[in-house]
């Protein structure tokens, strides 16, 4: 796949953040939101440590490593546009955030 990669890293375990990013009923808020898809249109393959997910006209890779001490490392290739794949990291990392707030 050609496309545009991007890390960065979550004070998160590795299987929150691969289980976040491949449930459905959070795929809108950090990928389907940025791709400008419906969640209906994106299909997710997850096969720890990875999560494939292909929507019509593109698709993506992400891999989530160990960082040690509850920490762990994402990184995702999007097809599509220069920033896309910062951009969903981004608000994965607020998804992720907002799944370990208590309040």
């Amino acid at each position: 796949m050609t496309g545009h990669e991007a890390s960065r890293g979550f004070a998160a375990m590795p299987a929150i953040v691969l289980n976040t990013a491949a449930d459905p009923a959070q795929s809108k808020a950090w990928l389907c939101d940025v791709l400008g898809v419906g969640p209906g249109d994106v299909d997710c393959h997850l096969d720890p440590p990875h999560a494939y997910f292909a929507w019509p006209g593109g698709q993506a890779e992400l891999r989530v490593d160990g960082g040690g001490a509850g920490a762990s490392t994402a990184h995702l290739r999007v097809s599509g546009d220069g920033d896309l794949a910062a951009r969903a990291l981004a608000a994965l990392a607020a998804q992720v955030d907002q799944n370990l707030d208590p309040g």
